[in-house]
This record gives C-alpha cells, structure tokens and sequence, in this order.
C-alpha cells in the first residue's frame, strides 16, 4: 500500500523526547505578516543549515506565520564558505539565505548618513586596503555626521565593539587617540 520495499528495518522507540532551549540572535514579526530571523554567525559551520531548520520548525510550530530567515556571515575572509544553506529531502526542501558581509565593499556603508550603517563597514571587504585606512574612513565619516564627543562616543564604543569580530579592536583605540579632539573628551570615549 506504502510502494515501500525492503530486506531489513531497526526498531525506534515510539518516544521521541527531546529538551531544546534556543535563543535566536533576532526575531522580529514584521507587519503581522511574515516572521523575520537573523543569526549572526562568526565561524564558517557547514551545519549551520541543521540550527536553522530547528528554528524554522519551532517558530512555524509556535506562530503558524511564514519565515525568512538568514544567516549573516561576520567571520574571516574566505574565498568559499563551507556553510549549507538548504536540506533537500524527498519530500520538500527547507533554505535560509546566506550573507557573506565581505562580499560587499567597505566603502558602500560609507555612502550612509546613519552611523549604525556606517559602522557595518568595519565587517566589509577593505579590498586590499590595509585597515587602519579602512578604519580611519569609518571614524572620519562617524565624526562628520555626529561631532558632538558624547555622540561620538557612544558609536566609537559600538564600533570598537564590532571590531572584534575581525581582531581591529586596537588599531580602533590607536586611531582614536589621535583624533582632533581634547584629552578629556577622549577619556569619555575609551571606557
């Protein structure tokens, strides 16, 4: 009745238990229409594709709303990521979308007028450039868009932060020391 064919078959216990606690990096509902999902993810997992699919199981389970997810790839530069981005079974296929931050240039978040988009660039490709340019482009064009030192502040921390996904946490602290600002505005920024 089946068509299904076999010699031998394994018993599995008709229990299947698990106990899973995760926390998604983001999860937004977005206009009571679709749930939007992000994971952040610094080291190139070719199972990352398993994570997902639990995810994307739970929330289906939970919410009963379509979901987009994608997996934001902030790690070292490489030429092909290891990462699967889809599960092809024989009865449907379960994807997320990939995205690499080095595949695109430094210099589109530059473009920004927002500092928090301007900061994303510290996670683009420099394309050759030696960082401490990359990253004095960064702070220069943060600096013109919020010069007020406690603004400032704020997003030179954030993005001295982001910096350690790519190890460029001292060459942010060494071009920050030499900004034109006084040293009491400085000792603001480096706490």
């Amino acid at each position: 009745m089946l068509g299904i064919s076999f010699k031998n078959s394994e018993e599995i216990p008709d229990k299947i238990q698990i106990t899973i606690e995760r926390k998604p990096d983001l999860l937004k509902i977005i206009e009571g229409n679709y749930i939007l999902h992000l994971e952040f993810q610094t080291a190139d997992e070719k199972n990352i594709v398993d994570r997902m699919y639990v995810y994307h199981s739970f929330l289906w389970r939970k919410y009963h709303l379509p979901i987009k997810q994608y997996v934001i790839y902030v790690g070292e530069k490489k030429s092909n990521l290891a990462m699967v981005e889809r599960l092809d079974f024989e009865d449907f296929t379960f994807k997320y979308k990939l995205i690499n931050m080095q595949d695109f240039r430094f210099e589109k978040f530059l473009e920004s007028s927002k500092p928090e988009e301007i900061m994303l660039g510290i996670l683009g490709d420099f394309h050759g450039l030696k960082p401490e340019n990359a990253v004095k482009q960064i702070l220069d064009k943060i600096y013109t868009i919020v010069p007020l030192p406690l603004q400032f502040g704020k997003y030179a921390r954030q993005l001295e932060v982001l910096s350690n996904l790519r190890n460029f946490q001292s060459i942010i602290i060494k071009y920050l020391e030499t900004m034109p600002m006084r040293k009491w505005q400085l000792s603001l920024l480096i706490i």
